[in-house]
């Protein structure tokens, strides 16, 4: 246990769907944490409210501690909306710690897996300009290649073009948006998922499994 304790519970909603916490202690230490849950903000801000009232004047450095009440302190458990607000408020909590200590979050929690490979994922790339200086942080931070994927890749304002010269080893995306292949980048590859989506619906629509078209590794029970 340290001196330190939490004075403050921030929380900043950044349309159209981003939540962003802010933590800090008593004695000035800082961290930020994403608590976004895309369509209930506002659910996921609310919960910062009991938050609040259980985690003002705790030791932000109990991490596991603040969690466990976090989550099992209501009479239920569970679900996107608190699991996003606790999320959220955890690394918000790690990133404070590291920055009291001078340390990066995966050194706290255990060390380097790799050194040499790093891949960046999103669900969607618009202009790409934000990804692309990602990989330049990360190749900046000691990365010998960098890898992307998103799910949806609209490609606008230019993007693909910005594509061609980034230093990004692989590139890999769905075919959610028709992609010109005359302009993408070589190291691109396209995922139909047409068939997929299709298997999908008629299962639902025949009250079947989803998960089994996964091979089970979605299901719960």
């Amino acid at each position: 246990m340290t001196q330190r304790k939490i004075g403050r519970i921030e929380t900043f909603y950044a349309p159209p769907r981003w939540l962003f916490v802010r933590v800090e202690s008593e004695d000035g230490a800082v961290g930020w944490g994403e608590a976004s849950l895309e369509g209930w903000a506002e659910a996921v801000d609310g919960v910062f409210e009991a938050f609040r009232d259980r985690f003002i004047g705790a030791d932000p450095f109990n991490i596991e501690d603040i969690w466990q009440v976090g989550y099992r302190g209501g009479f239920y458990r569970g679900g996107p909306v608190l699991m996003s607000a606790l999320a959220g408020l955890e690394q918000a909590l790690w990133d404070l710690k590291g920055r009291a200590l001078g340390l990066p979050a995966w050194q706290m929690l255990g060390g380097k897996v790799r050194d040499k490979v790093a891949i960046v994922g999103d669900d969607v790339i618009m202009t790409g300009g934000t990804l692309i200086a990602n990989v330049h942080a990360l190749l900046a931070q000691g990365a010998k290649e960098v890898y992307v994927y998103a799910t949806h890749g609209v490609f606008c304002g230019g993007a693909l073009a910005k594509f061609h010269d980034a230093p990004i080893e692989g590139m890999v995306i769905t075919d959610t948006v028709p992609v010109n292949r005359l302009e993408a980048p070589p190291n691109l590859t396209v995922l139909p998922v047409a068939g997929l989506l299709a298997e999908t619906i008629m299962n639902v629509f025949a009250d079947d499994s989803v998960s089994a078209i996964f091979g089970g590794e979605n299901q719960l029970f």
